[in-house]
């Protein structure tokens, strides 16, 4: 029985130095003539309907809209465009913050209304990616164009 035990460890340490010594080629999933459609159909949905605007925007939720899997989409923004959903969904709302901070019909609302209006939904997650994408505070640059 010992030797048993010995010869099938043995084995499993066989099997898992193979596993890692002999990486495995990852397979497309999505042509690139899919990939570039799918990166048409999100740039110009998130430009044109604003859909970004919606503070409940999900992966699920945005690919429902555009008519592609989220596996597509998903892969879409991170190969195509070098991003995460999040991230692309936050460049647009930070954009859409710095028009209306310039739109004289916004300036019945505060910097949080407006951020809020953008589809943040947090105060400092608001401040946190304002800062990280532009390099200023909402109030600094707030204060450049005033």
């Amino acid at each position: 029985m010992g030797i048993k035990a010995l010869t099938l460890k043995t084995e499993i340490i066989t099997i898992k130095q193979l596993i890692v010594e002999q990486p495995i080629e990852k397979q497309a999933k999505y042509e690139n003539a899919d990939l570039e459609a799918a990166k048409t159909i999100i740039l110009s949905v998130l430009a044109e309907k604003k859909i970004f605007l919606d503070s409940e925007l999900t992966l699920p939720k945005m690919s429902q809209q555009l008519a592609v899997s989220p596996g597509l989409a998903s892969a879409t923004i991170n190969q195509l465009l070098g991003k995460t959903f999040r991230s692309l969904v936050n460049e647009y709302r930070i954009k859409e913050v710095k028009i209306r901070l310039q739109d004289p019909a916004y300036k019945h609302l505060s910097l949080l209304g407006i951020a809020f209006e953008c589809g943040f939904n947090s105060e400092a997650s608001f401040y946190r990616i304002f800062k990280a994408e532009v390099g200023c505070s909402p109030k600094e640059l707030s204060l450049i164009h005033i």
